[in-house]
């Protein structure tokens, strides 16, 4: 009689440590299981925020191509991506002696950026319109718009020019 209580008790000991290493073992898949969800959710939402920066950085392009600051008007005909030199110099000039415009109603527009204008051809200007860089930030979208550069003060009515429209985004 004896010896049966020792064989029911070594098995019962036997079943209750299958037990726990059956948990145990589904407790590890079931870690390592979150820890692959975690991961997969979080390069996910990384991408969707990478997407979201780069549709912020194409509105910025947009408001800056569209401003009524900069665009260029001949005789009321608006050009497609045309920005008028002397309005783009004008703004320029403001936002270089006016900190506080910069930083109040160009900063919500444009938010943490650098905006530069290139002219490629024929001349070879550089203009740096806008800078407010975040260096701390997670994402940088680059890119740039090409765009026609019209100069109303040269030659009778005006000329033109080919350039491009330099947009650094920071965002995150």
């Amino acid at each position: 009689m004896k010896l049966r209580r020792i064989q029911v008790k070594k098995r019962g000991q036997i079943q209750t440590l299958e037990s726990v290493a059956v948990l145990f073992v589904f407790f590890i898949l079931l870690a390592l299981s979150m820890i692959f969800y975690l991961s997969y959710a979080k390069s996910q939402e990384s991408g969707r925020m990478a997407e979201i920066n780069r549709e912020q950085a194409m509105m910025v392009a947009q408001q800056i191509i569209n401003l009524p600051e900069l665009k260029s008007s001949r005789r009321a005909v608006r050009g497609v991506n045309t920005i008028d030199i002397v309005k783009l110099e004008a703004l320029k000039n403001v936002l270089d002696t006016n900190f506080d415009l910069r930083r109040g109603i160009y900063q919500e527009r444009f938010g943490s950026s650098i905006i530069d204008v290139y002219e490629i051809y024929p001349g070879q200007n550089e203009w740096a319109l806008y800078s407010n860089p975040d260096l701390d930030a997670k994402f940088r979208n680059e890119f740039y718009v090409p765009i026609s550069l019209y100069n109303s003060l040269d030659i009778p009515g005006g000329n033109y020019s080919a350039g491009l429209l330099h947009i650094l985004y920071y965002g995150g």
